[in-house]
């Protein structure tokens, strides 16, 4: 139970990577299973905000673990640049880039775990 929030950091992660970039793939996937009606834009940012915020949730939880706010820094400046890059902008050079940023955090967050729930002995 230690390191559920470096889990859900990392499913957060993964989630609010795969929400921008595949917008298509969502559009076959859904009607395929009959949810035709979520592959409308206005919810697919929807599922994009709450993708984000559930990965912004967790990495602030693991940070509060353990104790490094930089991780949770880098996430949300990588949240706002795919928030921005879907949103207004929309240009995808910047959501793959902010989605790199999120898994960024994601490694940054996992690590700093590691060195907080097993630290060397000497």
């Amino acid at each position: 139970m230690r390191n559920t929030g470096t889990t859900c950091a990392a499913f957060g992660g993964a989630f609010g990577v795969l929400c921008p970039t595949c917008i298509p793939a969502l559009a076959v996937l859904l009607p395929t299973v009959g949810l035709g009606f979520l592959a409308d834009a206005t919810v697919t940012r929807i599922l994009l905000l709450i993708a984000v915020a559930v990965s912004l949730i967790a990495l602030h939880r693991s940070a509060l673990v353990h104790r490094q706010q930089h991780v949770f820094i880098v996430g949300v400046i990588a949240a706002m640049g795919i928030i921005a890059g879907r949103m207004v902008f929309l240009e995808p050079w910047l959501i793959y880039g902010s989605s790199g940023g999120l898994l960024v955090a994601a490694v940054l967050d996992w690590k700093a775990y590691r060195r907080v729930s097993h630290p060397k002995t000497a």
